[in-house]
């Protein structure tokens, strides 16, 4: 599991406050602007770099095509470089470098490669590609947005053929990302609830 490599970035991050849950919450519910929670939630991505890529290569024996999404264009890079120089096979997908085509391009070389691992932005690969033949998808970081993590995970399933497939999430069980899981949550019994009455 990922949880030591995470305690361990965790702990780079929280130093002091590690042992004081309480008092990271109130830190963050203080928080005066959305540009800190904005480089928070970037350091926090930052700090998960090691621990996905050493949980991604762990699992490469049982999941050779794997799917690994990233809220930040920088954790992404940080991913896709950090397992490029551990020679795996890596196409790394985000806004700011790959157009619409080249996405599909790229998905179809992946579709067809046996041993492959998409590093993506959320925005980029959520919707409208096709990635039925891969088995794990592996959330670096989350998004606000309930949605839009339900359509990335979307990339895998498909009713008319159900099989088993993984997700996995990395998330500090303190700060920010609480508070996000908390939001997400939320957000689904809404939207359950809308459903159910429509």
């Amino acid at each position: 599991t990922p949880s030591k490599a995470l305690e361990k970035a965790e702990l780079e991050i929280f130093g002091d406050f590690f042992d004081d849950a309480e008092l990271i919450e109130k830190a963050l519910e203080t928080m005066p602007s959305f540009d800190k929670i904005s480089v928070f939630r970037k350091q926090q991505g930052r700090a998960k770099v090691a621990p996905v890529v050493e949980y991604a290569l762990e699992m490469r024996a049982e999941f050779a095509r794997q799917i690994i999404f990233c809220y930040h264009t920088e954790t992404a890079e940080a991913i896709a470089a950090k397992l490029k120089a551990k020679k795996c096979v890596v196409e790394l997908i985000h806004g700011a470098n790959t157009t619409p085509e080249t996405r599909d391009e790229i998905m179809v070389r992946a579709n067809k490669d046996k041993e492959v691992i998409i590093v993506a932005t959320i925005d980029s690969l959520r919707e409208g590609i096709d990635a039925m033949g891969f088995d794990i998808m592996l959330f670096a970081e989350i998004d606000w947005r309930a949605w839009a993590l339900d359509q990335a995970e979307g990339r895998l399933r498909h009713e008319a053929f159900p099989r088993q497939v993984r997700y996995v999430y990395f998330t500090f069980p303190r700060g920010v990302d609480k508070a996000m899981a908390r939001a997400g949550a939320e957000k689904r019994k809404v939207e359950k609830k809308v459903r159910g009455a429509a």
